[in-house]
């Protein structure tokens, strides 16, 4: 998968999830429909996992809309936005991370707002990024917050939540089936297991929770995703 057209919104809170890894290794862009109303505020929201230590979407170039990660205490690199160029909105990240990379990173517009409670973590360089709002980068913050307006996408309420037992056994020739059942709605879990991972955009194998299909969706990528789907 290349792309998402609506926002993807991934939340962790109201439950002890056991979620450890988010990824979407082959997604290039996220709100990328300039015409979908749905997308508003959010771009990409991940938010409120307390076990998420991996955060990898090495191929995303561009998000239509804020970018928010916030309290999700135990990242502590963010590493995994390699290839982010271009934030239609806000850039805001917030945590407890002492590492964050953003080296192609060329264009926000909106605000950046950087807050970490690290005392070892040290400023990326905004030089030769253009943005229209201000930046706000800060180290040893007790508690680090995202903007209001995009504190209040983290606590969005989603559609009634779906069950797509089937979804860890779907194979590639299902891909456009599964699309057309989760453009709009929210994608939910209650596993025991205690380490599990979201795959988002490739085929599901082992602990991952795959979805997403081959061809691009459309309309918003909503998903609550604990662990594996089962």
């Amino acid at each position: 998968m290349k792309a998402i057209t609506g926002g993807l919104y991934c939340s962790g809170a109201a439950a002890n999830y056991s979620t450890d890894t988010i990824k979407g290794d082959s997604v290039s862009s996220i709100a990328g429909d300039s015409k979908d109303t749905s997308i508003g505020q959010i771009g990409m929201v991940i938010s409120d996992y307390v076990a998420l230590a991996t955060f990898s979407f090495p191929s995303l170039q561009s998000v239509g809309s804020n970018l928010v990660l916030a309290r999700n205490p135990v990242l502590t690199t963010i590493d995994g936005l390699q290839s982010l160029g271009f934030v239609n909105g806000n850039l805001d990240i917030t945590g407890s991370f002492d590492t964050l990379l953003l080296p192609a990173l060329a264009k926000v517009n909106g605000k950046i707002n950087i807050q970490t409670n690290s005392s070892s973590f040290v400023c990326p360089s905004f030089s030769n990024v253009t943005v229209q709002g201000s930046i706000t980068c800060l180290s040893k913050i007790v508690n680090p917050q995202p903007l209001s307006a995009d504190n209040a996408t983290t606590n969005t309420t989603l559609p009634a939540s779906v069950s797509i037992p089937s979804l860890l056994s779907s194979s590639a020739s299902s891909a456009s089936s599964l699309a057309s059942s989760i453009k709009p709605t929210a994608l939910s879990s209650a596993s025991s297991n205690p380490s599990a991972s979201v795959a988002v955009g490739s085929s599901a194998s082992g602990t991952s929770a795959t979805a997403s299909a081959a061809t691009d969706l459309s309309r918003e990528y909503c998903c609550r995703l604990p662990s594996v789907l089962r």
